[in-house]
């Protein structure tokens, strides 16, 4: 059943979520160290993760959305535990489970974990039912917690899996000309259900704060633009540098 729980203490701000959008880019350093003589040097190689690396790395954190009235994707940003502890992001640390599922009472085994999903608000906006459809395509139901209409934002959970991962995300500047990654399920012309993972990929063409209303976008909202494509169905989805 879906829980319209309109909270306006959410720990997630419009700074954090807004950046959460954008995850960090990780660099794995390599040194090689060699003593100190004349035919001997320190070298320090920086080893960027490849386009495929990170989609790899980021794709049992996607979920495609699918409800009563549409769907779209979302994708997890915390996973919680059966005695529950999070691992994730440090700006979902403090989500508790707000659900029905509780370990002990048939639900939720010792194992199972329960996942956050950060999405669009209009993706489940007028839903009566909710299904988190996992990469494996096994249906779990959802819960939603809060959401932030003005923001289009929306915080669901559900349980239960063990293969699921979550994206780990920074306040890191935006950068004009950065490579970034479009993830999610959109509707395409090789398929209009929405049901097969997608990726596409771009530049951040600019990021600026809109001078007026565009798109049944209000003024004053803060937008990354990018030239990688995003179809209906990508909504809630993250973009990755």
């Amino acid at each position: 059943s879906l829980v319209n729980d309109y909270v306006n203490d959410i720990e997630i701000s419009l700074r954090d979520c807004l950046n959460s959008v954008v995850e960090k880019n990780i660099e794995t350093e390599v040194i090689e160290k060699i003593p100190n003589d004349p035919k001997d040097t320190e070298i320090e190689k920086k080893e960027i993760k490849t386009i495929d690396q990170i989609i790899s790395e980021s794709r049992k954190a996607i979920v495609n959305i699918s409800t009563d009235q549409g769907g779209g994707t979302g994708f997890i940003i915390s996973l919680q535990d059966s005695l529950g502890k999070n691992y994730g992001s440090k700006y979902a640390s403090s989500i508790k489970n707000n659900t029905d599922f509780r370990p002990g009472f048939g639900n939720m085994g010792d194992y199972d974990l329960i996942a956050t999903v950060m999405t669009n608000f209009h993706v489940i906006e007028n839903s009566s039912t909710v299904i988190i459809v996992d990469d494996n395509g096994i249906e779990h139901p959802a819960y939603v917690i809060a959401v932030n209409q003005d923001k289009d934002l929306a915080l669901l959970q559900t349980c239960c899996s063990t293969s699921w991962g979550y994206l780990e995300f920074n306040e890191n500047k935006i950068n004009i000309g950065e490579e970034v990654i479009a993830l999610g399920y959109p509707s395409t012309l090789i398929d209009v259900t929405g049901k097969d993972f997608v990726s596409t990929y771009g530049v951040v063409s600019s990021e600026t704060e809109l001078k007026e209303d565009i798109l049944g976008i209000e003024k004053e909202t803060w937008v990354i633009q990018t030239d990688a494509a995003i179809n209906p169905g990508n909504s809630g989805g993250p973009l990755i540098n």
